[in-house]
């Protein structure tokens, strides 16, 4: 996804940093980036709100204090109903996989 994002938006640097489950974790990553002198712009590749939200609010408040705007939290994915044919494709390869019948 990084990678797609670079490319539709031109930018130079696209990073990725996962809340949980895998590496890069987000707090170490936003150390990094804390180290820099260029704007970030936290993009939440989240369907939904909550707790993650908030880990991320309080991550950009923390390094902001020492460097004003320096973290810029976007708004979340969210749900869209463009996703539908993807999330119907998922269960259908699953039920395929499971099955074997083709739905």
């Amino acid at each position: 996804m990084a990678g797609e994002l670079e490319k539709h938006t031109g930018r130079s640097r696209v990073e990725t940093a996962f809340l949980a489950a895998a590496e890069p974790g987000f707090q170490e990553k936003m150390e990094e980036l804390a180290e820099g002198g260029r704007p970030v712009y936290v993009l939440p590749y989240l369907m939904f709100v909550g707790l993650l939200i908030k880990e991320m609010d309080e991550a950009a408040a923390h390094y902001n204090q020492t460097k004003p705007g320096h973290f810029t939290r976007c708004d979340f994915l969210g749900f869209d109903e463009r996703l539908l044919p993807v999330l119907e494709s998922r269960v259908a390869e699953t039920l395929e996989k499971e099955t074997g019948i083709h739905v």
